[in-house]
């Protein structure tokens, strides 16, 4: 049975309000014995019965992967794989992009060391191609943070992308986001291999089979021809690994959605402060829209890459 302090915090971590709930979050940490068991019985039931969180407002379970991914629980893992396996619009309702934000760091987070359930589901074209491409994004995780052999996660990968690239039709269109799985795969192998690998995406781009809208061919080989500790050392400073604060991970994904939902003043964006709510300081701009500076790439994989 829950305590007061632990219902308490629940209470505040279920529903969305204005400003970052960072005094639960912070206070979570003394009832992590009583809170832990509630908060992954909360990602087992949406599992099963996702029904009272998709209601208007109800974050608890965003909430619960972030706290559960900051304490390393690998009981979490079970349920948030269970979870990524619900049909896309039910996965669309309950996460939103907060699966392409956070999912996949939480997901490299709670598997202690258990890749197994994340590369089948990185590898099952009947998984939502977004919890497919989070699984994608833990798996490198797990590379960056030297939990997880790098040249064997890039043989898996290369052997992923020829599959994805030969159930692909004569002519690809990208507006399908299934068929974009080839596409995340290659933009995963420029965070984890090394040149040799060039030419056989120089091929891949050169074929038309991998979407240079998304995966900018430039990029691609400037990322492979540098040395990936380089890569990896610049993607934790950004923050591409384990999640370490929960309300920081959160604050992320408030300021990705803020962007790619024009909300805020204009010439501003979100970013956490130090109270809890909300300060404004950088241009605002779309995570789908062009990129302003002026490179003909969406936001998302320009400047927005960056912060």
């Amino acid at each position: 049975m829950a305590t007061d302090k632990t219902q308490r915090i629940l209470d505040a971590l279920s529903w969305a309000e204005e400003d970052l709930p960072v005094e639960a979050f912070e206070e979570a940490d003394s009832v992590r014995e009583t809170l832990a068991p509630r908060l992954i019985r909360e990602l087992e039931q949406i599992a099963t019965s996702p029904d009272h969180a998709q209601e208007s407002d109800y974050v608890l379970h965003l909430h619960a992967v972030a706290l559960l991914a900051q304490w390393r629980e690998t009981r979490a893992y079970a349920p948030l794989i269970a979870l990524l396996r619900l049909p896309s619009e039910t996965l669309d309702a309950l996460f939103g992009d907060y699966l392409s934000v956070v999912v996949g760091r939480a997901l490299a987070s709670v598997c202690g060391g258990d890749f197994a359930a994340i590369r089948a589901l990185a590898e099952d074209p009947a998984v939502d191609t977004y919890a497919r491409e989070a699984a994608l994004e833990a798996l490198v995780v797990c590379v960056f943070e030297g939990d997880l052999d790098r040249e064997a996660l890039v043989g898996e990968l290369i052997t992923l992308a020829d599959r994805e690239i030969a159930a692909l039709p004569a002519e690809p269109d990208f507006s399908d986001e299934a068929q974009l799985m080839s596409t995340w795969v290659a933009s995963r192998l420029c965070d984890v291999a090394d040149a040799d690998l060039l030419p056989k995406i120089e091929a891949w781009f050169d074929s038309g089979r991998l979407d240079a809208e998304v995966l900018d061919r430039e990029e691609c080989r400037a990322a492979l021809t540098s040395p990936f500790a380089e890569r990896r050392d610049e993607a934790l400073e950004m923050g591409v690994g384990y999640i370490e604060d929960a309300a920081d991970a959160i604050a992320q994904w408030v300021l990705e959605s803020a962007q790619a939902n024009g909300e805020g003043d204009d010439g501003e964006v979100l970013h956490r402060a130090d109270e809890g709510s909300f300060t404004r300081e950088a241009p605002k701009v779309g995570r789908n829209d062009p990129c302003p500076c002026g490179s003909g790439k969406k936001y998302k994989k320009c400047c927005g890459a960056e912060s």
